[in-house]
């Protein structure tokens, strides 16, 4: 048996549904992208994000599409879902080189451009809201928000997946700060 977490492994295709959410009482994002293989889930990935410029909850989407994509092992993500149109435009302006139609910080910016790079062949899909494992990625992601760490590992238990954390990130601009 390998030591490796399950969405690690090179055993069938891997697909990433990403969401975020915005809380206004704490005045951060968090941001989930659950990660299933076969259409099973075997992990989540979460992040809170304070944002000192912008109270923009598509940023933090962004965030979570370029963890997931650093964290999973190069040209592995089949296809990535997200419910958000601007989302889904950003990346593929991004992926492109095509000077982004709204701001996108740098840092972020070129952080998603090296994930993409690392899956070259990846699909990156729009699907409706509540569809398919976006819900969850939606729970996730404001538990995140809110920081209950408790209830994001209640969650992972109660679905049967892992937790992981990408490393923390600070930005020199102080845009936002990941915890």
């Amino acid at each position: 048996m390998s030591n490796k977490p399950r969405s690690q492994r090179r055993d069938g295709p891997v697909e990433v549904w990403i969401d975020a959410s915005w809380n206004q009482e704490t005045k951060c994002a968090g941001c989930a992208a659950v990660i299933t293989r076969d259409d099973k889930l075997v992990e989540v990935l979460t992040h809170k994000i304070d944002f000192r410029l912008t109270s923009n909850s598509s940023h933090a989407e962004l965030w979570g599409a370029a963890y997931a994509l650093e964290y999973m092992p190069p040209e592995s993500v089949r296809r990535l879902y997200t419910d958000s149109t601007y989302v889904r435009s950003r990346i593929a302006e991004i992926r492109h080189n095509i000077v982004p139609e709204y701001y996108v910080p740098d840092e972020l910016r070129q952080r998603l451009k090296a994930a993409l790079e690392k899956h070259p062949d990846i699909d990156i899909e729009w699907k409706k809201r509540h569809k398919g494992k976006i819900p969850i990625a939606d729970n996730f992601a404001k538990a995140a928000a809110i920081g209950n760490q408790q209830k994001i590992a209640s969650w992972s238990k109660a679905y049967r997946v892992g937790l992981a954390m990408a490393p923390a990130y600070t930005s020199q601009k102080n845009e936002l700060i990941l915890s």
